[in-house]
C-alpha cells in the first residue's frame, strides 16, 4: 500500500477521489500478481475486480498503528491532504518561485507521509505474500518502537525464543507458555474472555438464522453451552468492559 500511495502522489489530481480512485484501482491490478502462484490470503483471489472492500481499507489501522504512515488520519483524510497540499505546491510554484527545485519538493512529499523501506523500481514483479528477511527485520523494529504497540503482547512475543513461538498451537497457549506482564496479562486475559463471548454470539446467530435447522451450528451451539466459559464465567463478564479498555465510542455498542 506505501509504494503505491508513494508512486501515485508524483502525479497530479483534481479531486481527492481521483486520488482513491487510482490507489483503488492499482490494488485491483496486484491481485492477479499476488495470486499467479496460489498463495494464500490474498484478498480478492475469488472476488478480482469486483473486490468492495479494499486492501487499504483493511490495513489502514495496522499502517498508522505501526507508524509506515505518520499521521492518525484516515484513508480518506490522507487523500484529501496530499491533494490539498499539491495543489498548494503548485500555486506556489506558479506565483514565480522557481527558484525551489522540483526535486527537492518531491522528495520532501514523499516523507510527508510515509516512513518504510525504500522500493525497487520494479517492486511489482517480484512482491509475493511472503516477507523478505529485511521486510520482515524492518516490520518486527516498527512494531517494538512505535508508540502505539511497543508495549502490547504482539511487541512482547517478538523479544521471546523462537523455539517457544513456533510451539503455540492457539491463542490460548501463550499464558501456558509465557509469563506475561501484568497489564498485558489483563488484556490478553479479556481477549481471551472476548472470543468465547463473541464466538457464542455468532453460533446463535446462525442457530436463529437456519430456524434451528442447522444440525452443525445446533451442534457447536451445545458444545458452546457446556463450555467452562459459559459455566463458570458468561454471568460475569461484560462485553462493555472490553468496549470501554479500547476506547471505543460508538453510543449503539454502549447502550
Amino acid at each position: 500500500i506505501p509504494y503505491i500511495a508513494m508512486e501515485l502522489e508524483r502525479n497530479q489530481y483534481s479531486s481527492y477521489k481521483e486520488f482513491l480512485d487510482q490507489l483503488h484501482e492499482e490494488e485491483i491490478k496486484l491481485i492477479p500478481v499476488l495470486n499467479k502462484n496460489g498463495e494464500e490470503g490474498v484478498i480478492g483471489s475469488r472476488a478480482g475486480s469486483k473486490l468492495k472492500r479494499k486492501p487499504s481499507s483493511i490495513y489502514w489501522n495496522g499502517l498508522r498503528t505501526f507508524e509506515f504512515f505518520k499521521y492518525n488520519l484516515t484513508l480518506e483524510q490522507y487523500a484529501r491532504a496530499f491533494v490539498s497540499k499539491q495543489r498548494r505546491q503548485h500555486t506556489y510554484r506558479s506565483l514565480g518561485n522557481e527558484g525551489v527545485e522540483e526535486a527537492s519538493l518531491f522528495e520532501e512529499y514523499i516523507g510527508e507521509f510515509w516512513q518504510c523501506l525504500i522500493s525497487n523500481s520494479n517492486w511489482r514483479e517480484h512482491i509475493t505474500m511472503n516477507l523478505t528477511n529485511q521486510e520482515a527485520e524492518y516490520l518486527k523494529e516498527k512494531i517494538l518502537k512505535a508508540k502505539k504497540s511497543k508495549d502490547s503482547l504482539l511487541a512482547y512475543l517478538l523479544k521471546q525464543d523462537r523455539d517457544l513461538l513456533l510451539s503455540l498451537e492457539c491463542f490460548e497457549d501463550v499464558s501456558r507458555i509465557f509469563e506475561l506482564p501484568e497489564e498485558i496479562n489483563r488484556t490478553y486475559q479479556m481477549a481471551v474472555d472476548f472470543n468465547e463471548f463473541i464466538t457464542g454470539a455468532n453460533i446463535r446467530y446462525n442457530v436463529i438464522l437456519s430456524n434451528g435447522k442447522n444440525e452443525l451450528a445446533v451442534a457447536k451451539w451445545q458444545n458452546w453451552l457446556a463450555s467452562s466459559f459459559v459455566k463458570e464465567q458468561f454471568v460475569h463478564f461484560s462485553y462493555l468492559d472490553v468496549i470501554r479498555h479500547l476506547d471505543i465510542n460508538n453510543p449503539k455498542l454502549l447502550r
